[in-house]
């Protein structure tokens, strides 16, 4: 590392730290650099790792190009990828603070020539790598199936019955819409981000709702604080029904 900060304060050399695993590099000498992959995640933090060195290979290319071009050098092409002599030595003067921004800049640029297609195919890979209608299957046991079945008549039939009762059928459509995404959402998931979430919200739902529709209008005698500790109970039941299998605790086994 010494040789190579020697070359870049020479001239004669770039500097792109490659971060492979998480480590304590964000300081002198290396915290002046811009690293790769995409805002310097660790590629053993990538859920595909092909994707981090694809965006490693990509953000070396920008910088190859970016340095031909103030050469008057060719664009690289991937038939001149096989030889090193493509990348050649910089002139053996330091490197201006402007050039430096170029760089970095060609660093930070990211995919922005992608086509609709391969914008539509990443997130096509994105929503397959985190959801999958193979987790419900994995709900549709034990008490988990009990879980699911029970909050299906609640979120699908219930919900959006109240907001009928307390709209019309527009909204109604739309609410039963949205309500049927955000449970799909929780029962295919395979993150845990995606279960918080979807959990987090039905609570809020359910409290708006709860708040407006079950004391307001049903003119419920039961305590303000009795409805929040309900719906909370129930939250936690959902979010142990919306967790992923593979990395959640049964709620009845903390209790």
């Amino acid at each position: 590392m010494e040789l190579s900060l020697q070359r870049y304060e020479g001239g004669d050399a770039y500097i792109i730290p490659i971060i492979l695993r998480p480590s304590d590099w964000k300081h002198p000498p290396l915290d002046r650099f811009h690293a790769l992959p995409h805002r310097a995640k660790p590629v053993s933090t990538w859920t595909i790792r092909d994707e981090a060195y694809d965006d490693i290979s990509q953000g070396l290319r920008r910088v190859v190009n970016s340095l031909r071009k103030s050469k008057g050098g060719n664009r690289v092409t991937l038939r001149d990828e096989h030889s090193m002599s493509v990348i050649k030595p910089l002139p053996k003067k330091t490197l201006p603070n402007g050039k430096n921004r170029s760089l970095n800049k060609a660093l930070q640029k990211r995919r922005e020539d992608h086509t609709v297609g391969e914008k539509l195919q990443e997130i096509a890979r994105l929503i397959d790598n985190n959801f999958s209608f193979g987790e419900v299957g994995k709900r549709t046991k034990g008490f988990s199936f009990v879980l699911l079945f029970v909050f299906t008549i609640l979120n699908i039939i219930v919900l959006p019955t109240l907001v009928y009762q307390w709209t019309n059928s527009t909204i109604c459509v739309l609410s039963l819409i949205f309500f049927g995404l955000l449970f799909l959402i929780g029962i295919t998931n395979k993150s845990g981000t995606a279960a918080y979430f979807a959990a987090v919200a039905f609570f809020v739902i359910w409290s708006v709702i709860g708040f407006i529709r079950v004391i307001g209008y049903y003119h419920f005698s039961l305590p303000l604080y009795w409805l929040v500790i309900i719906i909370f109970l129930l939250s936690l039941l959902q979010l142990e029904l919306f967790r992923p299998r593979n990395r959640r605790r049964r709620f009845l086994r903390i209790i």
